[in-house]
């Protein structure tokens, strides 16, 4: 049995990353690339004025940023061809989640591919797999894979979050949770001693204005 490339080590070209900014799930391929697409996008809006309909153009936002790239997963064992095969179809599960998982994410992710693709924030819009028949099999698992995924970046989530570790990030939610429920908490405390000093003021109020004046002894009228 045959096999396409021998193991290729860590942090060498084309290794691709992506790595969930929720649950710090990571998914790394050394793949070869077989195409390589990024597209900018600028917000640029288009008005005519005056009679005779000069053009003007202006900027309407940030541009749009969006990366295409197709790799090609070829194994150098049967556990490789496996560990392929697994990896991408957890990478399919992860972009489409079920409802239970859509209510505890947000889907986000930082994608890198060295060197074409520095660190970027955004999301995962499609992700295609296509199965080299043509190359074989191993104990049932493809031994070429070819996965086309595009990208779409988020831009203002890139500038809070694009130059932060998980941890980081995981820290910063951690605290923001925190102060939430300090803030919740405070404001609770606060309700009830208001409301306490208002049963306060009621009871003083009621307690003032029921107070009853001694009753005074009849007299008895002189000379009799």
């Amino acid at each position: 049995m045959q096999f396409i490339k021998k193991t290729a080590p860590k942090n060498t070209i084309n290794r691709t990353e992506i790595t969930s900014l929720d649950d710090g799930r990571k998914f790394v391929f050394h793949p070869f690339i077989e195409s390589f697409n990024h597209s900018v996008t600028p917000k640029i809006q288009k008005e005519e004025f005056g009679l005779f309909a000069v053009t003007s153009f202006y900027r309407n936002g940030v541009s749009d940023n969006t990366f295409s790239v197709t790799i090609t997963l070829p194994a150098y064992d049967t556990e490789d061809a496996r560990l392929n095969y697994l990896k991408v179809s957890r990478l399919k599960e992860f972009i489409s989640p079920d409802i239970k998982t859509l209510q505890k994410g947000t889907g986000m992710v930082r994608m890198k591919i060295t060197p074409l693709m520095p660190p970027r924030v955004g999301y995962i819009t499609a992700v295609d797999e296509q199965i080299d028949v043509n190359a074989g099999f191993a104990d049932g698992y493809p031994k070429l894979i070819r996965v086309s995924i595009t990208f779409e970046v988020d831009e203002m989530f890139h500038e809070i979050f694009g130059k932060k570790t998980n941890r980081q990030i995981a820290a910063q939610r951690v605290a923001a949770a925190d102060k939430t429920a300090n803030d919740k908490k405070s404001k609770s405390t606060g309700a009830r001693a208001a409301q306490a000093r208002a049963n306060r003021q009621v009871s003083a109020t009621l307690g003032g204005s029921t107070q009853l004046a001694p009753a005074s002894s009849p007299r008895t009228p002189r000379g009799k």
